[in-house]
């Protein structure tokens, strides 16, 4: 009776179980059936025909403007400043007096030296007439003479330190802002001001590493600040070796008076000595490229892809006719330098190193939307300007 017990519950079990393995699976295949029925999921891009473009390698390095004519001035002599003959930021000429020191002990003792030159004069004066007239010996005449150049080199000597005292201009240029005021005292060496030439040029001194220095296309570069274009600069010289630490190798560019920008059109000044810029360098022969947009470019673990748009028939059973179906079929690209920004796309262009041919149609904007094989609906009007 115990056997027959535990048989019926076994049964009645698996029959239990059967019947709901038969319920799941038939709503599984009605939900098989149902999926069939939905239409297949389609995304909506804009499509781009890859482009060969010239390319012009760049690369953009950082520069210092410095002036071609331009010094420190500091004084050689201490002294008390009895005159200050320019105001902080000032244009001055060449030979103006811009400091004048203390020079009343040095002038009177120049007058005395003075005083003593004549009578060493007059003393060497007697001294050759004597000789002329045999009343006199060559000895005499010769010690009166140096005693006439002692005190003419004494003269002079006073003369150069009262001129050391009076600080001069040595060419055109605009001073630096300083605080020098009568009265102040000066040690020996101290820093009275900047002087920059007023000559409309300016240097730009840059640096490339040594692998890019050799393939300098030309001689002209760009010079940037911020987002304006100042002109172009030709170089005018380069290092005589290669910086051991830097492994980098100098440049000296000329930004001349026909690059001066109009304020008017750019709202931008030339720079000041001191300014860091942008120095754009072509690097290079040209070559043709092939181009896309960067809203094409999608990235994964294993690196850059596209989508190329693929035209695929196929037959129906049903209406026994050929339809064709747009799909997005994703390709490994590998991506190069970035283009400058096109007007005609408004896109930022990306360079195609390899993996793509010019004439092929890739997804551009909405790219980020697919996955491989994926139904395509192109829209055929693009306000960006992409498209066929």
């Amino acid at each position: 009776m115990k056997f027959l017990s535990w048989l019926v519950l076994i049964i009645v079990c698996l029959a239990i179980a059967s019947g709901l393995g038969w319920f799941k699976y038939q709503e599984i295949q009605a939900g098989i059936e149902m999926g069939k029925a939905f239409p297949e999921p389609i995304e909506t891009v804009e499509i781009f025909v890859a482009q060969q473009s010239a390319f012009q390698s760049k690369t953009r390095v950082t520069g210092e403007v410095i002036a071609p004519q331009s010094a420190n001035l500091s004084n050689e002599l201490a002294g008390r400043i009895v005159s200050v003959g320019f105001a902080p930021g000032a244009a001055v000429t060449q030979g103006q007096l811009l400091i004048a020191l203390d020079t009343s002990e040095e002038a009177a003792r120049l007058k005395a030296s003075k005083a003593a030159q004549e009578i060493a004069r007059l003393g060497f004066d007697r001294a050759n007439r004597l000789v002329d007239r045999g009343a006199g010996s060559a000895e005499d005449r010769d010690r009166a003479r140096a005693e006439y150049d002692g005190a003419s080199a004494n003269v002079q000597t006073l003369e150069a330190v009262i001129a050391k005292k009076r600080i001069r201009a040595p060419f055109d240029a605009t001073t630096s802002l300083h605080t020098l005021e009568p009265g102040q005292y000066l040690a020996a060496d101290s820093n009275l001001t900047m002087l920059v030439g007023t000559n409309k040029g300016s240097w730009i001194d840059f640096a490339l590493p040594q692998h890019q220095a050799g393939s300098l296309a030309g001689d002209v570069v760009t010079i940037v600040q911020g987002d304006k274009t100042i002109g172009p600069a030709k170089i005018i010289g380069r290092d005589a070796a290669v910086n051991s630490a830097s492994r980098s190798l100098s440049f000296r560019a000329l930004l001349d008076e026909l690059a001066e920008p109009d304020e008017q059109t750019t709202g931008n000044l030339r720079p000041l000595p001191g300014t860091l810029v942008s120095v754009e360098v072509a690097l290079g022969p040209r070559q043709n490229v092939v181009a896309v947009p960067a809203t094409a470019i999608r990235r994964n673990s294993l690196g850059a892809n596209v989508y190329i748009v693929d035209d695929d028939s196929t037959q129906s059973s049903q209406t026994n006719t050929e339809s064709t179906v747009t799909r997005a079929i994703r390709r490994p690209v590998i991506v190069g330098s970035t283009l400058d920004f096109d007007p005609t796309t408004q896109q930022q262009m990306v360079v195609i190193n390899s993996g793509l041919a010019a004439g092929e149609r890739i997804a551009a904007n909405g790219a980020f939307k697919l996955r491989d094989g994926m139904r395509l609906n192109i829209l055929t009007r693009s306000p960006t300007g992409l498209g066929e």
